[in-house]
């Protein structure tokens, strides 16, 4: 499956995949991140808990994994952060920072 970019058409569902896309490095800056967008050019930064997300997405894992993760380490209701993970989601996905899939993590390269 193609990964998705327009927000118009992306679906992030629970079982959807996402990962660090290949056209961008990132480094960590105390304990935020500094992305850079290979293609485009522009930095983007995240600060610590968007840090911690981007920590999680360097493998391929489900929405699903990486909420249950964020919940236990952060005071979060699970229905809270599904919609905050997937408002988030889709912002590096216009950013073209991240692959989005509907399929088996175990299926992504």
């Amino acid at each position: 499956m193609d990964k998705l970019t327009d927000s118009e058409s992306l679906y992030i569902s629970r079982d959807t995949v996402i990962v660090a896309a290949c056209n961008q490095v990132s480094t960590e800056v105390g304990e935020d991140v500094a992305i850079l967008n290979l293609d485009s050019g522009i930095y983007y930064g995240l600060s610590q808990v968007g840090g911690r997300i981007w920590s999680l997405i360097t493998e391929p894992k489900t929405v699903r994994q990486i909420q249950e993760d964020v919940c236990s380490e952060y005071d979060v209701q699970p229905d809270k952060c599904y919609e905050d993970l997937r408002v988030f989601f889709t912002l590096l996905a216009d950013a073209e920072l991240v692959e989005v899939r509907n399929e088996n993590p175990d299926q992504v390269r």
